[in-house]
């Protein structure tokens, strides 16, 4: 048995779609509509995580993993190739962990959000695209 990814194309969850496939880390996707919150096979995301957002990743055992940051670091110390992997004590561990945090908050909530989000007015994407060159 694998895990399952609830995934929503060009959602958030892509992320981690790409790392498992980079770290050839079998996930079984489970896809839905995003807006509808509804599964391709039946039920809501709501049954499975009551905030409605991916990532959210089923483990083996059932248990659930929400966030992005945190099943991309699932992710990882499930890889079977050396150079993804990193041990917790290993120093490069909390480097990796700094720069999944930073594209979540600095990247991810700062700017892609606001810039792709229709609700947004053209006067607050045009200061968000002002102040991303200051972060990347």
């Amino acid at each position: 048995m694998t895990a399952t990814l609830y995934h929503a194309p060009l959602a958030c969850s892509l992320a981690v779609r790409m790392a498992a496939a980079e770290g050839h880390v079998p996930l079984d996707i489970a896809y839905l509509n995003l807006r509808t919150k509804t599964l391709e096979t039946g039920g809501s995301l709501y049954d499975i995580n009551p905030l409605g957002q991916v990532s959210v990743l089923r483990l083996e055992d059932g248990g659930i993993l929400t966030e992005t940051s945190t099943a991309l670091l699932w992710i990882q110390s499930r890889s079977p190739v050396a150079w993804f992997r990193r041990d917790p004590f290993d120093p490069a561990f909390f480097q990796l962990a700094r720069w999944i945090a930073f594209c979540a908050t600095e990247l991810h909530k700062q700017i892609f959000r606001i810039v792709f989000y229709p609700e947004a007015s053209d006067t607050m994407k045009d200061r968000i695209r002002d102040l991303a060159p200051l972060r990347f």
